[in-house]
């Protein structure tokens, strides 16, 4: 048997890995790994001050890897719903950016493509 806050830790720390994984803005690797792990830690502790009592109930070692799988697929499609708004964004930001006349090039010159595309489009 193993107790239950530290399951229920083992949980948290597995949706918010998945979450922080697929994630636009903490997914990419300019990101580094330890502010990712910094991050997952301080979002941990105060999610477990919030959970109910009876969260906290013992559990089987053996009923651990289904549940930890579990918790991993639904921060992998938390993260999942930001990250496919953001390609849409991009999707929009390059049809938009094609269809002014200029595929190659943004009013600075540059060629960037997507969201910066967009984005600089917007200003001018």
């Amino acid at each position: 048997m193993m107790p239950g806050w530290l399951a229920t830790t083992i949980y948290v720390v597995a949706r918010l890995s998945a979450l922080l994984l697929i994630v636009p803005g903490l997914s990419t690797r300019y990101m580094p790994w330890r502010l990712r792990i910094l991050l997952v830690l301080l979002l941990t502790l105060p999610i477990l001050c919030v959970l109910p009592a009876n969260a906290l109930e013992e559990v089987t070692i053996s009923s651990l890897p289904p549940r930890v799988l579990h918790e991993v697929v639904i921060g992998l499609a938390l993260g999942l719903c930001p990250a496919a708004f953001v390609f849409g964004l991009q999707v929009a930001a390059h049809a938009a950016h094609g269809m002014t006349g200029l595929p190659g090039a943004n009013a600075s010159g540059s060629n960037a493509t997507g969201l910066p595309a967009f984005f600089s489009m917007l200003v001018v």
